[in-house]
């Protein structure tokens, strides 16, 4: 019998990162180009190095992150499901006591209120979303309750 990992374990094991050509055109990338589909790690450090008050948006994070790898570009779908992970993870963690300074600042990625990455969420997309706002409004005071 298999235990469920928690979200946390689940970002912890995710230590992979994945550089293949794409096989038929896509959108914006053509056969033979690569794309990344990044381990929930890799996300989790480049969010890790976002500065407290700023903010990325998905295309930034997907541009940059290809070019740390040496992709032509980065899977969305994949990025959503690491961004869902690590999202949960600080939730739990701040759940169970975590202070903010020690969770993910998955806040300081720009996903638009229309994006199915939120309705996916286990809690209310408010929380992220005031994180974000309190963090740029007072970088240094961030009350987690209030949140």
């Amino acid at each position: 019998m298999t235990m469920t990992q928690s979200w946390t374990e689940q970002v912890l094991a995710s230590t992979t990162d994945e550089v293949k050509p794409v096989v038929r055109d896509r959108a914006a990338i053509r056969a033979g180009q690569t794309m990344l589909y990044p381990s929930a790690r890799l996300v989790d450090e480049y969010i890790r190095a976002i500065p407290e008050g700023e903010c990325r948006d998905i295309a930034t994070v997907r541009r940059d992150l290809a070019a740390r790898r040496g992709a032509f570009a980065t899977c969305l779908p994949t990025l959503r499901d690491r961004l869902l992970a690590i999202a949960e993870a600080a939730f739990d963690e701040l759940d169970d006591g975590a202070l903010l300074q020690e969770v993910t600042p998955v806040w300081r990625v720009h996903v638009e209120h229309s994006d199915v990455l939120l309705r996916r969420l286990s809690f209310e997309p408010a929380f992220l979303l005031d994180l974000r706002a309190s963090e740029h409004d007072h970088p240094v005071e961030i009350d987690r309750q209030a949140a």
